[in-house]
């Protein structure tokens, strides 16, 4: 393998580690949010029929062994009499947590495996025999 096609790959796999490391940086260490459906808000002087409302909950990071919210649930807006009063209508932060979890898992295998195979090509590249040079005779 030629000093340029080693240093191709040095480079490429260094790219692909600083990749990686900006992901974990940038992504994985913040606190994710997740936004809860809560219902039909009422109150809302502007719509008769209501307004579909979610609340955004602020939850752990990803390496945080619960899954739940960093602070306290927000408080729901009381309705009026004849409707239903709003209710977080799933556990907050569960679904965002594992979802987080497992797209982290799929980038750290897909980055490992890029990384095998530069490995292999490099090994592979190293162990090969020189091609024989053939050269032509000139006609007479």
């Amino acid at each position: 393998m030629s000093s340029r096609a080693r240093r191709l790959l040095l480079l490429t796999s260094a790219a692909i580690v600083a990749f990686y490391a900006c992901v974990v940086l940038l992504w994985a260490v913040h606190p994710l949010q997740d936004s809860v459906p809560v219902g039909i808000d009422y109150t809302q002087a502007k719509y008769t029929a209501g307004v579909l409302v979610s609340a955004k909950v602020d939850c752990h990071t990803l390496f945080s062994s619960s899954g739940g919210a960093s602070k306290p649930l927000p408080t729901l807006t009381p309705q009026v009499a004849p409707h239903a009063q709003l209710a977080f209508q799933r556990a907050a932060c569960s679904a965002v947590h594992r979802d987080a979890r497992v797209i982290f898992g799929l980038d750290t295998l897909v980055t490992v495996l890029i990384l095998v195979a530069i490995a292999l090509v490099f090994r592979r590249e190293r162990h090969l025999p020189p091609l024989p040079v053939v050269t032509m005779a000139a006609a007479p």
